[in-house]
């Protein structure tokens, strides 16, 4: 894409855009050692997850996609994510079940990996199982990229590159 460019589009949650000046973000991101690191999106609206994908993939993060819990789950023991992009409200799963089943495997490099979990419902933001457990990090939608991103980083990372911003 050329200078200048905005990837934009609406779905049923709300509108999400992603600008060329979003792009210094993402270089960012990027010296924090997010770029090549194996990110899971697991979301079964496909609007929502070619987009996060497409954010992932251009600050140069290898990307899986799944749309239900079951197929997440197999794909986590097979490829060993270093994150996981959530949906809290899937087909088959909730993103509470897969967490749970990840956080069970007899894998340590699985039970261990972090996870952003996204969702519509705001009362979800201040759950007992979000203080618990530091792997996780939730996530409302609609959602910023760049947060999305300086999220991701911080997570796996553990460096804090969250954006503070005014939304």
């Amino acid at each position: 894409m050329s200078p200048g460019w905005r990837l934009s589009f609406a779905s049923n949650l709300g509108h999400y855009s992603v600008s060329s000046s979003e792009g210094v973000l993402v270089k960012l991101v990027n010296r924090n050692n997010l770029s090549d690191a194996l990110v899971l999106v697991v979301d079964d609206d496909e609007d929502i997850r070619s987009l996060i994908s497409y954010i992932f993939e251009y600050s140069g993060c290898r990307v899986l996609t799944a749309t239900t819990g079951d197929s997440a789950l197999l794909l986590t023991e097979q490829y060993e994510p270093d994150l996981i992009v959530l949906d809290l409200m899937l087909p088959d799963f909730s993103g509470f079940e897969v967490v749970k089943c990840i956080r069970t495997s007899s894998v340590v490099e699985v039970n261990l990996t972090p996870v952003i979990m996204l969702s519509a419902a705001p009362q979800i933001q201040n759950a007992d199982t979000w203080q618990a457990d530091s792997t996780i990090e939730y996530l409302g939608k609609p959602f910023k990229p760049a947060v999305l991103l300086a999220r991701a980083a911080a997570i796996v990372t553990g460096i804090d590159t969250r954006v503070r911003t005014n939304v």
